[in-house]
């Protein structure tokens, strides 16, 4: 039997058509960004960008507690806050992310009515960038609070979102793989790198973890960015406890951002923002840049700014000692420049000296 070229057409559109259905059905089974269900005991796998995750995790799960930040946060375990700090928390926190890309997650967890408490690492540089996007930037289609038809399909029929449906589905079992089902440790980074002074001083000498255009770190812009983002999330809130707390760089960082000359407009950003954030009565601020222990020791960072997992256990113990906590009456910013003015950068920046074999 001869098929027509008609017969052909058709006979591909089914073809086409069932395929499509099928990958929309597998991919709304696995769900593997969690924008329909989530179930404990089938849990998809979880490695990737977190910032796709994000919008399905703030709708999906339990939680009272959110924590929000860059990669200075993101290895801050919920099991910790939970301990020290009471209540059932998770870690949303996003590398190089925004203010933007904060809080929107942040809004919509409030939307959600779940959030009471929000943990936010202040990271002043990220100030710098857009006050309207961010350097990956959130998909449109997983934030939206009233998705249509289009934003279901660029979902359900998207080669990446297949990707991680096989994923969870073939990777289930395997040993290596099994902190990618783990919801508590999403966003944990910490345990891939080695943190020595060695490592440290290697960086010390490329300096690159200040990476941002000058032109775009101006005290305006910086300020802007905070005032378009994060005050109106303060404004609406009254009821909601903020503890937002600067992480601890080490000494070294300041010392770079001294040298390019950025210091100032560093310090009386951090200065202006522990202002305003202090006159809320609902919001708690905490310094762990003037934390000398941490800082100081070279052992505890990869690079200039990153530092191992057990500083931010070590920061959520803190917060609940109530140590390092900013108040109208102790903010400054002349603490890093005393430290400063008294290092000796060629004395601090030497390589320890292995000793020798008898």
């Amino acid at each position: 039997m001869t098929i027509t070229k008609k017969q052909w057409f058709y006979s591909i559109l089914t073809v086409s058509a069932l395929v499509l259905v099928g990958i929309t059905l597998f991919n709304f089974w696995v769900d593997p960004l969690l924008q329909y269900r989530f179930s404990s005991e089938n849990v998809p796998y979880l490695k990737g960008n977190n910032r796709h995750l994000n919008p399905g995790l703030v709708e999906q799960l339990e939680y009272d507690t959110l924590i929000m930040g860059t990669s200075m946060t993101k290895n801050i375990r919920p099991g910790d806050v939970n301990r020290e700090l009471g209540g059932k928390s998770i870690n949303l926190a996003m590398s190089g992310s925004s203010p933007w890309e904060q809080s929107t997650i942040i809004n919509l967890a409030l939307q959600s009515g779940k959030a009471k408490t929000i943990l936010w690492g202040i990271d002043p540089y990220i100030y710098s960038g857009s006050s309207t996007g961010g350097q990956e930037n959130l998909l449109s289609y997983l934030i939206t609070s009233s998705p249509t038809i289009s934003d279901h399909l660029k979902y359900l029929i998207n080669p990446q979102v297949s990707k991680l449906s096989l994923k969870s589905l073939f990777l289930r079992d395997s040993k290596k793989h099994q902190r990618y089902f783990d919801i508590d440790q999403i966003t944990l980074t910490a345990w891939r790198y080695h943190y020595s002074r060695q490592l440290m001083l290697q960086t010390w000498e490329k300096r690159i973890n200040f990476t941002f255009d000058e032109k775009d770190y101006q005290t305006q812009k910086l300020r802007e960015n905070y005032l378009v983002n994060i005050q109106p999330i303060l404004e609406k809130n009254a009821h909601i406890q903020f503890v937002f707390f600067f992480p601890p760089y080490s000494i070294l960082a300041w010392q770079d951002l001294d040298d390019r000359g950025w210091l100032d407009r560093t310090l009386n950003f951090k200065h202006w923002i522990s202002e305003h954030l202090l006159s809320y009565s609902n919001v708690s601020v905490y310094d762990f840049q003037n934390d000398t222990e941490i800082t100081h020791n070279l052992n505890n960072y990869k690079d200039l700014t990153h530092y191992s997992g057990d500083i931010n256990r070590t920061m959520v113990t803190a917060i609940k000692e109530g140590k390092f906590r900013v108040s109208k009456s102790t903010r400054e910013n002349s603490a890093i420049k005393k430290q400063l003015a008294s290092l000796n950068i060629e004395e601090f920046t030497q390589p320890e000296k292995v000793a020798e074999k008898p």
